[in-house]
């Protein structure tokens, strides 16, 4: 007790972001945001590959398309709007990474929903592949974007956007050529990073509530110290 009092308040209060002069408002603020909210991160990647995986089972052929609207549901309810709350749940952590991320990935599933309810009944039916093309092509630029961002993150995060990026591209062509082989591709694509997303959830899970790293996600371009901070 006598080596924790003799410290000075900046040493004892720095990690909760009570006192500390060398630090901004907003940083001390940040500091204690992340002691006591919880990390809505884990949330947001299941609500990710939820709707993710029902489509790629489609596009592999494992379901009939006439499963369609089990897509769209999950996409809207939770690939879409769980995951725009989760954005700004990191709002209100400093994450600006995951701000972007899930705010893009939720906008995504909310686009998706309105693009097959209402967007192709507005285009030709013989415009509809290159209207698909173009809409998953455009996003594949965010996914680009957030996977370079990713490489000072962890592990996991970079194979998400890494995959997100290929899939978006390989989807886009698939579809837009009427490639049977590519669409497919995408589905299996789609199952593996959906796999990944989950690995992510269950390894932040695990590790808040065994208080201990059960599943390995390491950093990347970062010293251990620094990551932990």
């Amino acid at each position: 007790m006598a080596q924790l009092t003799d410290q000075p308040p900046s040493a004892r209060f720095a990690r909760a972001g009570d006192y500390d002069p060398t630090t901004s408002m907003i940083e001390r603020a940040r500091a204690v945001d992340a002691s006591v909210l919880a990390d809505p991160a884990p949330l947001g990647l299941t609500a990710l590959s939820l709707p993710l995986l029902a489509l790629s089972l489609i596009n592999i052929g494992a379901v009939k398309p006439t499963a369609l609207p089990v897509f769209l549901t999950t996409a809207l309810i939770f690939g879409g709007i769980a995951q725009f709350v989760v954005a700004m749940w990191e709002v209100r952590r400093g994450n600006t990474f995951g701000v972007v991320a899930f705010g893009t990935f939720g906008c995504f599933n909310l686009a998706v929903w309105y693009f097959f309810n209402f967007g192709l009944k507005e285009i030709p039916p013989a415009d509809h592949a290159a209207a698909l093309e173009l809409f998953l092509g455009l996003w594949a630029i965010p996914a680009f974007i957030l996977w370079v961002a990713s490489f000072r993150t962890t592990l996991v995060v970079n194979l998400i956007f890494m995959l997100a990026t290929m899939l978006f591209v390989v989807a886009a062509i698939g579809n837009g050529e009427g490639s049977e082989t590519l669409v497919r591709i995408s589905g299996w694509i789609g199952i593996a990073l959906a796999a990944v997303a989950w690995y992510g959830c269950l390894s932040a899970l695990t590790a808040d509530t065994f208080e201990r790293a059960l599943l390995p996600n390491p950093h990347l371009g970062k010293q251990a110290g620094v990551a932990e901070r």
